[in-house]
């Protein structure tokens, strides 16, 4: 008997984070990083445990169920996480038409997958999706949409796994700094489980605006001439109060992980683009093992920016987490401004062909800069930087001229890696791929799980 669709919806709430974890320790150990959570280690080990009444029965504790071996923690995770879509249904659109589109999102459900058939559409209108559903493409050279405007706008009534995957997405090229944004996709509703990837985005200004909590993966996408690429701004409704109540968590799913991406910019652009990463009002984001080429000779390189305090606007970037990037460009001023909030860079190529001796990673207190009064608020403070080169040389963070005094070496940041003692400490970055990556993309790598019983349901 296959489970009811109320049975299905229960199941989708089964928490992310505890298989999260599973499958942070099992690779943890597999590599002999240190294990950095929330939870005791000695938990891998547990009798599995999941209370979803999914129709048919309740899985639940039972002294009959088999302790969970480590080797089998991965296919535990993708389990868990694919679960959702495993009775989910799928409707495929009639064209590329925003109509044709908006008609088979009207009749999905939350975990359905709407399939976008190749084409190629130019749309007149936003198009705003209220369920948490896989938006998906015939791939980057079949699917087509073209709107001068902002295309998706996703705002899902229920905080559940979402997706957008393999669309070629053309808002244009940069032209100049005016006006408003032109966003791709732009998140208005809270996702804690967001996977966008395989896409490829042409132009645009604040091509990906993740305005609401937005945690999750973009992931092996191609960015040309944005300006804005990706501001993962998750400001809410209080303009970052509540990420800034929020813990930093380091090494976790708890922000936007960008991974795997290319952002190019050539001569197309006609005026100086803003930042690849802009961040303010509560930003989080891990952003690592991307490629950023700007080959624009007449146009400076903005890498990565995050915004302080500002009476203006209110809170700062809460935190981001750099590393295992390439950044290269004809010529810039400055590749990263931070200007508030807390930041680990570390293993950053910076190459600037030019050799102008830009500013690498410049370090700002935005209060004292454009407040009145001054104000220390949201300042950077528990930075690390190690490892990171420019043009072949080591290079660290350095503190702005404006903001001698406010940004204090040795107390707010430090060049260099992170250490007993420190905040963050035992420190290792996220298991690689992210974990949904990992989980969508190879569950047919891994051997089913064996012995595995469910107690029958009352």
């Amino acid at each position: 008997m296959a489970p009811s669709r109320q049975g299905e919806k229960l199941f989708r709430l089964i928490e992310f984070e505890r298989t999260q974890y599973l499958f942070n320790v099992v690779k943890n150990r597999e590599r002999n990083w240190p294990c950095h959570s929330l939870l005791a280690e000695n938990q891998i080990s547990s009798r599995l445990s999941v209370s979803a009444n999914i129709g048919v029965g309740q899985m639940r504790k039972s002294k009959n169920l088999p302790r969970v071996p480590m080797h089998l923690g991965v296919v535990i995770f993708a389990i868990f996480l694919i679960a959702p879509h495993i009775h989910a249904s799928t409707i495929t659109a009639a064209s590329t038409s925003r109509s044709d589109v908006a008609a088979a999102i009207a009749s999905a459900a939350d975990g359905d997958t709407v399939q976008i058939p190749a084409g190629n559409s130019t749309w007149s209108s936003t198009l705003t999706i209220t369920k948490a559903i896989t938006l998906k493409g015939a791939g980057t050279n079949n699917t087509f949409i073209r709107y001068h405007g902002n295309i998706l706008d996703l705002s899902p009534s229920n905080d559940l796994p979402a997706r957008v995957s393999g669309i070629y997405f053309d808002l244009f090229p940069f032209q100049n700094g005016n006006g408003g944004d032109i966003s791709a996709i732009r998140v208005d509703s809270t996702i804690t489980n967001l996977r966008i990837d395989h896409c490829y985005f042409r132009g645009g200004k604040r091509t990906l605006f993740f305005s609401a909590k937005s945690y999750g993966v973009t992931d092996h996408c191609t960015f040309l001439d944005s300006n804005l690429d990706a501001s993962p701004t998750m400001a809410g409704s209080d303009f970052g109060n509540t990420s800034w109540r929020e813990p930093i968590q380091p090494s976790t799913t708890k922000t936007m992980v960008i991974e795997d991406c290319q952002f190019v910019r050539d001569d197309a652009m006609t005026d100086d683009p803003n930042e690849v990463i802009y961040g303010w009002i509560g930003a989080r984001c891990c952003f690592r093992y991307n490629t950023v080429l700007q080959t624009a000779t007449q146009r400076p390189l903005a890498a990565i920016d995050a915004h302080g305090y500002n009476s203006g606007w209110g809170r700062g970037t809460r935190f981001y987490e750099v590393y295992n990037n390439t950044f290269h460009c004809a010529y810039t001023y400055r590749f990263c401004a931070l200007r508030g909030g807390t930041h680990i860079f570390y293993n950053n190529k910076f190459i600037e062909d030019q050799s102008s001796s830009a500013a690498v990673m410049a370090l700002y207190n935005e209060g004292l800069m454009h407040n009145w009064p001054a104000t220390t608020q949201d300042n950077i403070t528990g930075s690390f930087f190690w490892g990171n080169t420019y043009n072949g040389s080591p290079i660290g963070a350095e503190v702005d001229p404006s903001s001698t005094g406010a940004v204090v070496p040795n107390r707010d940041y430090f060049n260099r890696a992170i250490q007993s003692g420190d905040p963050w400490y035992p420190y290792s970055p996220l298991v690689y791929p992210h974990p949904r990556v990992t989980a969508e993309d190879i569950p047919a790598k891994v051997p089913a799980p064996k012995n595995l019983r469910f107690a029958a349901g009352n």
